[in-house]
């Protein structure tokens, strides 16, 4: 029975090699039956045979790697898991996986900030995968917010623990305000320019305009640098004093221009820029 089913996948190995065009010799031939009957021994042969044929050798060698990592958190969990390891899971292959990385720089945090237009530009990713990738990425963001989600603000690490999962990891700058209200409530968060921080007479209107439909107290500038650097320059500290003297002005209060990164940040009132 043994040898009859040997000789049955010895058969469609055979049609294999053929739709493959890849037969070489009787030994090559032997070689890759025992590599699938011993490496896969765990699987039903029929079933990789059908995916050598259908999907060829180095399609379904990618199967076996994904599901070794699949088996691998599954009994280690993922902390011991590499981000390649972690990615093949979600790509289906190692090698869409390095790819993906690479597309990043090596950094995940560039990678779970790519839109899907981006992932579908890496070979391999197609819209349906780059949107499960997407959405993945999304439900992070989404439960990053939920931790930080404080309904008062007190002072700068506060602004830094509500603003990180908005604007900690994306790769271009953003200027948004946080407004409080009395008892020092947080009112609201909103993103007011992107792509730079200028501070434009436009940008101030767009300020004072949240400030007084949400009948906001104090008001916290946060931007973020996507170089990871903290250091802050003349026309930031110029800009965060000419708001400073418009708040004030209008009944409001600059309480601080906090500056983000994806791990840290940078108070300027505690540093005596404003």
């Amino acid at each position: 029975l043994i040898t009859g089913g040997v000789l049955c996948h010895s058969y469609m190995l055979w049609i294999v090699y053929i739709k493959l065009g890849i037969i070489s010799s009787l030994s090559k031939f032997f070689e890759c039956l025992f590599f699938i009957l011993i490496k896969y021994n765990n699987y039903n042969c029929n079933h990789i045979l059908k995916n050598i044929y259908i999907c060829g050798v180095k399609n379904v060698i990618d199967m076996k790697i994904k599901t070794e990592d699949r088996d691998k958190i599954i009994d280690c969990g993922t902390d011991g898991a590499t981000d390649v390891e972690l990615l093949s899971v979600m790509t289906g292959s190692i090698e869409i996986a390095t790819r993906l990385l690479e597309e990043g720089a090596g950094s995940l945090r560039r990678v779970v900030t790519m839109s899907i237009d981006e992932m579908c530009g890496i070979k391999g990713i197609g819209r349906v995968k780059a949107s499960e990738m997407a959405a993945a990425f999304e439900i992070y963001r989404r439960a990053q917010r939920e931790i930080n989600n404080r309904k008062f603000i007190y002072n700068a690490d506060d602004v830094f623990n509500v603003m990180v999962a908005d604007i900690g990891l994306i790769p271009h700058e953003e200027l948004w305000v946080v407004y409080v209200g009395a008892a020092k409530r947080l009112l609201a968060r909103k993103r007011i320019s992107q792509g730079g921080l200028n501070g434009t007479d436009a940008d101030r209107r767009i300020i004072f305009r949240y400030a007084y439909a949400l009948g906001a107290q104090e008001l916290y500038i946060c931007h973020n640098h996507p170089s990871g650097c903290l250091a802050v320059s003349d026309a930031d500290v110029s800009m965060t004093r000419q708001m400073s003297k418009a708040c004030a002005l209008l009944g409001f209060r600059l309480s601080d221009h906090v500056v983000v990164t994806s791990s840290s940040y940078m108070s300027m009132r505690e540093r005596g820029l404003m």
